[in-house]
C-alpha cells in the first residue's frame, strides 16, 4: 500500500466478488453479485 501506483487492483479485488484476467493480460472481467 506504500507504493504510489497499483493500488486500483488491490481496490478492484477487495470490492468486487471476482475479477478475472484474460491470457494475454488485455482484458480484466469483474463480477458484483447483488442482493435482490
Amino acid at each position: 500500500m506504500l507504493k504510489p501506483t497499483g493500488r486500483g487492483v488491490l481496490i478492484i479485488k477487495n470490492v468486487m466478488d471476482e475479477v478475472n484476467y484474460s491470457q494475454k493480460g488485455n482484458r480484466l472481467e469483474m463480477v458484483k453479485r447483488l442482493e435482490r
